[in-house]
C-alpha cells in the first residue's frame, strides 16, 4: 500500500486484533489514530476511524497529513483485550511519473525516425504477412476436415473390430465341425490306404491281361449273361437295396444330455456334428455351450479362454 505525498482523499486500511493472540479480529471498537511526519511530534489524525467488517477498520487522511516523506502511525484502543497497531509509510513523491516523462522525452525522436524510414515497406510487409496467414488458415481447416474424417475412419474401424469378434465366436461351431469331420475322413485314410495299396500291387501285373481275356471270352455271351443275371436276381437286389435305403432314410434321435463318448459309433459321430452344425451354440468370453433342439437345455458345454495370442477350447462335457 502507498501514499502519495501531499494529496488529499487517501486511505489507510489496517486490522485491529486481540493482545494475547495477536490473531483473533476486534470487532466494535472505536480506536484512535495518532500521526507522526517526519519523525517529528505525535497529532491526532483529523478524521474518525471507521469499521468495514470483522475487525477490518479504515481512516481518511486530510491532506497535510501526507506532506511529508516519512508518515508513522499508531492506531489504538482504551480497551484491555485490543492490541495497538503500528503503520509506517514512506510517502511517493512521483518519481515515477518523472521517469515516464523522462523516457518519453528520450525515446520519442527515435521512435518517428524509425517509422518514417520503415513506412515505404511496412505496409507491403503487412500485406503480405496477412495474405499468408490467410493461407496457412485455410490449410489449417483443411487439416481440421481431414481430421474428422480419419476420427470417423477410426470409429468405423473400431466398429468393424467388433462386429468380427462377434462373427468369429458365432462361427466357430461350423469350425469345430470342420475340424472333426477332417479327424474322421484322415482315419479313414489311414486304414484303407494299405489294403487297397496291396490290392492294387497284387492285382496290377495280371490284370491288365486278364481283363482283355476276360471281354474277349465273354464278347458273345455277356449281353444274354446279365439279362439272364437281372432277371433272376431281381427279387433280391430290390430288397437289398430297400434294407440300404430304410438305414440311410433312418434318423437319429438326439442325443442325451452329457459328454460325447471319446469312442464314438459312426451313428454316434454323425449325430454329434449334426447337433453341433444345427443347434443352438451360445459362446461368451470364458463358455461355449451347445443347446438342445428346444434352445433351453444344455446338451454340453466346454470352458474357453483367448489371451489376444492363443485361444483354447476346451473338451465338451
Amino acid at each position: 500500500m502507498g501514499i502519495a505525498k501531499n494529496v488529499a482523499s487517501q486511505k489507510i486500511g489496517f486490522v485491529m486484533v486481540d493482545k494475547t493472540d495477536f490473531a483473533t479480529p476486534e470487532t466494535g471498537i472505536s480506536p484512535t489514530g495518532l500521526i507522526r511526519k517526519d519523525g517529528g511530534a505525535s497529532a491526532t489524525l483529523s478524521n474518525t476511524v471507521s469499521e468495514l467488517t470483522n475487525g477490518f477498520y479504515v481512516v481518511t487522511l486530510a491532506q497535510a497529513e501526507t506532506n511529508a516523506n516519512l508518515l508513522q502511525f499508531r492506531l489504538h484502543d482504551s480497551g484491555a483485550s485490543c492490541a495497538t497497531q503500528f503503520l509506517a509509510f514512506h510517502t511517493d513523491r512521483g518519481e515515477a511519473s518523472q521517469i515516464h516523462s523522462t523516457l518519453d522525452a528520450v525515446i520519442a525522436g527515435p521512435i518517428a525516425s524509425i517509422l518514417v524510414d520503415t513506412n515505404a515497406t511496412l505496409d507491403n510487409k503487412i500485406d503480405s504477412i496477412l495474405e499468408d496467414t490467410k493461407e496457412i488458415n485455410s490449410q489449417c481447416d483443411s487439416i481440421l476436415a481431414d481430421t474428422a474424417s480419419i476420427t470417423t475412419m477410426q470409429d468405423e474401424l473400431t466398429s468393424v473390430l467388433v462386429d468380427t469378434r462377434t462373427l468369429s465366436n458365432a462361427t466357430y461351431g461350423l469350425d469345430a465341425l470342420e475340424t472333426i469331420t477332417s479327424d474322421i475322413l484322415e482315419a479313414l485314410d489311414s486304414v484303407t490306404a494299405g489294403p487297397i495299396a496291396s490290392i492294387l500291387v497284387d492285382t496290377n501285373a495280371t490284370l491288365d491281361n486278364k481283363i482283355d481275356s476276360i471281354l474277349e471270352d465273354t464278347k458273345t455271351t455277356l449281353d444274354n449273361k446279365i439279362s439272364s443275371i437281372l432277371v433272376d436276381t431281381g427279387t433280391d437286389i430290390a430288397s437289398q437295396l430297400s434294407s440300404v435305403e430304410s438305414a440311410v432314410a433312418g434318423t437319429f434321435a438326439e442325443p442325451g444330455a452329457g459328454a460325447p463318448p471319446a469312442a464314438p459309433t459312426l451313428n454316434q459321430a454323425v449325430n454329434w456334428l449334426y447337433r453341433q452344425w444345427r443347434n443352438k451354440v451360445e459362446t461368451t468370453s470364458g463358455t461355449l455351450k451347445l443347446y438342445d433342439d428346444a434352445g433351453t437345455g444344455v446338451l454340453a458345454s466346454c470352458a474357453l479362454s483367448d489371451d489376444a495370442t492363443t485361444f483354447v477350447k476346451g473338451e465338451l462335457a
